[in-house]
């Protein structure tokens, strides 16, 4: 008798229990947040649309949804990241969509930085970290973290579809290795546009195919644009041996970086490099290397290569590279060794330097005029 008792009461508890468990309300995402270091606890929309940190609101949002940063600091503690990586997402800071013009704009930025000790030193892993497809990073200052935005894909397929647009990407990292921007070979179709990128050990460095550089400054950075190799990785991307992910560097002025464009050329993947504005390098505008039996030989045509210490390295034997129709700062032509000579071997070209295995001829007799590009819309990628 006790015993069936104790059974009807034990039910009659759970059922209790769970009517209160499904009684609780489940806090719903929405399409629209906002966020503002000024925000304080008990303002309309506390904890539901309105935050006073980044995470929050991007845990907060609808995937697709956007999140709005107002202008202010938000600080990254050590070991610490923002982090995107379940949905997809428009992240948008003050000045979303608003040119840097000689590296400065008007009005107050939403500045993301990182934490770093005594000396000055980075301490987050990163500023923004990105392991979804469909994202949006526009309008912000992302500075001292070890890298300033990681791209880095996960899951079966890998991330694609990413634009990081109209941002000052500043002083991040110390060693040679970290970056202003750093994509791995499991992300693809990687837009990366009218950015400020300036004093890191590399602007962006990049692994594998289907990345556009188009429209951004460069300046007094280690390398401004690290390619380090151009193929996608195989596990996410079947077709990483067939030429399916174009990279194209194209309409960036690099200005004062130790050289300003780093080739590997190992890969199936083409690149182009192209109406970019390069001068003021403290060793080699553009080098490459690479080796083995997947090489690429990149077309490099239309810029304006000059006033460097070095234009164009080649340390591949194997290629003669395809650097033909190119300003180097002289009506007459690259200079050097292997740069334009009379039928005596006297060197006559005047502009920048250029090492053996180059094919530069023909060459601009002037400078091309640079038209810039159309502004690339949030969400959207330049074709």
């Amino acid at each position: 008798m006790k015993r069936g008792i104790f059974s009807i009461l034990f039910a009659l508890v759970l059922a209790v229990s769970l009517s209160l468990v499904t009684a609780v309300p489940v806090a719903a995402l929405v399409a629209e947040v906002w966020v503002d270091d000024d925000f304080v606890e008990g303002i309309p929309g506390w904890g539901t649309t309105h935050f006073d940190k980044i995470q929050d609101g991007i845990d907060a949002v609808d995937p697709g949804g956007t999140v709005y940063v107002l202008a202010g600091t938000y600080h990254v503690a050590k070991y610490q990241e923002i982090k995107i990586m379940d949905k997809s997402l428009t992240l948008l800071g003050a000045q979303a969509d608003v040119p840097i013009v000689d590296g400065e704009r008007a009005g107050d930025e939403s500045i993301i930085r990182g934490e770093v000790n005594w000396r000055g030193d980075p301490l987050s892993w990163c500023v923004i970290r990105i392991k979804h497809s469909d994202v949006v990073v526009n309008g912000f200052t992302i500075e001292k973290g070890k890298r300033g935005i990681a791209i880095q894909g996960v899951g079966p397929d890998g991330i694609s579809n990413i634009c990081v647009s109209y941002n000052y990407i500043q002083n991040n990292g110390k060693y040679s290795s970290e970056a202003g921007i750093f994509r791995d070979d499991a992300a693809v179709d990687v837009t990366i546009t009218h950015n400020y990128i300036a004093s890191n050990p590399i602007g962006i460095a990049t692994r594998g195919g289907a990345t556009t550089i188009t429209d951004n400054t460069f300046y007094g950075n280690g390398k401004g644009v690290d390619f380090k190799h151009g193929d996608p990785t195989s596990m996410y991307f079947d077709d990483y041996d067939q030429p399916n992910y174009p990279s194209i560097i194209s309409g960036n002025t690099f200005t004062n970086d130790r050289t300003s464009i780093k080739l590997s050329l190992r890969g199936h993947q083409p690149i182009a490099i192209t109406g970019n504005d390069i001068t003021e390098a403290r060793t080699v505008a553009i080098e490459t290397s690479g080796w083995g039996e997947d090489l690429v030989n990149p077309a490099i045509h239309y810029n304006n290569i000059w006033n460097n210490e070095f234009g164009i390295n080649n340390q591949v034997a194997e290629i003669n590279l395809d650097a033909e129709k190119n300003w180097w700062g002289h009506a007459s032509g690259p200079s050097g060794d292997y740069g334009r000579v009379n039928p005596d071997g006297e060197v006559i070209g005047k502009g920048d330097a250029v090492s053996d295995n180059v094919d530069w001829d023909p060459w601009l007799p002037q400078p091309i005029k640079r038209t810039p590009h159309d502004p690339v819309p949030p969400g959207q990628k330049k074709r």
